[in-house]
This record gives structure tokens, C-alpha cells and sequence, in this order.
């Protein structure tokens, strides 16, 4: 995890469940800076003990503060049938600044 988490009161700010889901998806980029981002399947979601719902709602939240982007499409590979699936994108720049305190908890 980024030290600006603490250092910058993200920590604060942020939900668990939210915390949790940006740990995920920066293992999950392993720190690649590919632009259109990752995507997380069900299986990888089942490792880390996440819901559909808590993954959803965590990852609105992320968005909501400017610390992820997504970005819908039709991917797939070898392993994984071709269908519509999410990629995120952390924005890790957006972990370098103080979150902003006027605005009202995510959604």
C-alpha cells in the first residue's frame, strides 16, 4: 500500500470495504500502468472473500473520490471467454493529494 494512504488521510476518509478493494486492485495491477487498465474475474474476486455487492459499492466509492477509473468493454483471453467485463484503473497520483473533506460521504 501507497504510505500517501496515511500520510495524506485516506485511511480516514475511505470505507474498509473500499480500502480492501484498492488493496485487491493494486495487487492486482502489480503496478503496471497499462491504460485501459485490469480486470479482476470472479474466481480472483472469491480469493480475497469480496462480494458482488461489496466489490460494487467499494469500487463507487473509489470513483466517487477520483482514485479509480473504469472502463467497460469486451474482453477476454485464452483462459476466459470473450464477454462484457469492467477494467479499473487506479490512479495512484490521486492517492499522492488529501482527499477532499467538503464533499459528503460516497454514495
Amino acid at each position: 500500500m501507497p504510505f500517501t494512504l496515511w500520510s495524506n488521510a485516506w485511511i480516514l476518509r475511505l470505507s474498509g470495504r473500499a480500502i480492501v478493494v484498492l488493496m485487491a486492485l493494486l495487487e492486482l495491477n502489480g503496478g503496471s500502468q497499462h491504460p485501459d487498465g485490469e480486470w479482476m474475474d470472479g474466481h480472483r474476486k472469491k480469493q480475497y472473500g469480496l462480494s458482488d455487492d461489496t466489490w460494487t459499492s467499494a469500487t463507487r466509492e473509489l470513483e466517487y473520490f477520483g482514485l479509480l477509473r473504469t472502463k467497460e468493454g469486451f474482453w477476454g483471453d485464452d483462459d476466459y471467454e470473450i464477454r462484457k467485463r469492467k477494467r479499473y484503473f487506479v490512479i495512484r497520483e490521486a492517492l499522492a493529494t488529501a482527499p477532499d473533506w467538503t464533499m459528503p460521504d460516497a454514495p
